[in-house]
């Protein structure tokens, strides 16, 4: 379901408008991410996880959600012989390509993640590169943001005795990629990350690890590395409290983090969030200028352009103007056939009317 509202009334319930149906071709839909353009396209990117339509999809709208394009799908999930799909993540760059990731999952005694995919798509969604393996490893996140034409993409691994969170770079648009390399923590990663970019493009991961208490810690992407730039240990009641993570930054460059605390009980399951915020030494913002998406459309095949062959007085002659009446000529010829077809009418009339008796005689009387 899709819905809408103005950012500055968000709060206000009713100012977000009634939800409507994103087209689907299967209810077993998971995942959706989504991402609006500068041309004030919503692009939606969702998955379908199992059975025989199971892939990845991609829907557009270019009327603020009132309508939405028929389903393309991005990777078919059927024909590379996967057991399962799920979460897509979207990003564009500057040159208008789409950029997205995925993972795949086995289905061998329960589901879970065995790798990364990204791909891409320089024509607005119709046509996708073939999947690039980023990850063979048990993939449990992942996320991919833009700057201009730099992209960042991030997957965090799950093995028997830690959890990594790696990073790789592309300044290009995606056509080549730094190594990758993980976040340099010491400590026991107990969350999943939280990625957001300020008006400069600038960016900041935000993770939950254990140390001596659990703790909130920033990492901050500066000249080409990462540094650990802030720490804040938490005295959550629970210590084994499942923890889940988001962020954002203001224009004016204030960085928010929730993080909501799970606790099992007999019956249900207590929740609770925790706001952070805290403000940043940030230059002049850069509004992102996200490249419009093209619509999508049936690729033509490339084709060598025709050379054009200027013509001179000599090679070609002008097309002969159409008179407006008949040639002296014409004129003879359709002179004689109209009076050939008069002659011809008079005649078929007068004849049969020889054979008969005039009109208004009497019969002659007979003679004895």
């Amino acid at each position: 379901m899709f819905t809408w509202a103005n950012s500055e009334r968000a709060n206000i319930p009713v100012e977000w408008v009634q939800p409507a149906l994103v087209s689907s071709s299967s209810a077993l839909t998971n995942s959706p991410d989504i991402l609006v353009d500068s041309s004030d396209r919503t692009v939606i990117a969702y998955a379908i996880t199992l059975n025989e339509n199971r892939g990845i999809y991609l829907v557009q709208s270019t009327d603020v959600g009132e309508t939405w394009s028929e389903p393309i799908r991005v990777f078919d999930a059927v024909a590379a012989n996967w057991d399962m799909v799920d979460r897509p993540k979207l990003a564009v760059t500057e040159d208008g390509k789409l950029h997205i990731l995925f993972t795949k999952y086995s289905l061998l005694g329960n589901q879970q993640p065995i790798g990364a995919y990204y791909s891409q798509s320089a024509d607005g969604g119709t046509t996708w590169t073939d999947p690039e393996v980023i990850s063979e490893q048990p993939v449990q996140w992942n996320e991919i943001v833009a700057s201009g034409n730099t992209l960042h993409r991030f997957w965090q691994e799950t093995n028997s005795t830690a959890v990594r969170t790696f990073h790789q770079v592309s300044s290009d648009a995606g056509n080549t990629w730094n190594p990758a390399e993980s976040i340099p923590t010491e400590a026991a990663v107990i969350s999943k990350p939280a990625i957001t970019m300020d008006g400069t493009g600038k960016i900041y991961l935000l993770q939950m690890v254990k140390e001596s208490t659990q703790t909130l810690q920033e990492w901050d992407w500066e000249n080409e590395r990462w540094q650990l730039s802030e720490t804040r240990k938490l005295g959550i009641p629970t210590p084994e409290s499942q923890v889940s993570l988001a962020s954002g930054i203001t224009p004016g460059g204030k960085l928010y983090a929730v993080l909501q605390f799970e606790d099992p009980l007999e019956q249900g399951v207590e929740t609770n969030l925790l706001n952070i915020s805290r403000s940043l030494e940030m230059t002049e913002a850069v509004v992102p200028s996200l490249a419009a998406i093209s619509t999508p459309s049936a690729q033509l095949p490339a084709t060598t352009p025709p050379q054009l062959l200027l013509a001179t007085p000599t090679q070609v002659s002008p097309l002969a103007g159409i008179p407006d009446t008949p040639a002296p000529i014409n004129k003879n010829v359709v002179g004689l056939i109209l009076i050939s077809s008069i002659a011809f009418l008079i005649l078929l009339f007068l004849l049969p009317g020889r054979s008969k008796k005039p009109r208004g005689t009497k019969p002659a009387k007979k003679v004895e």
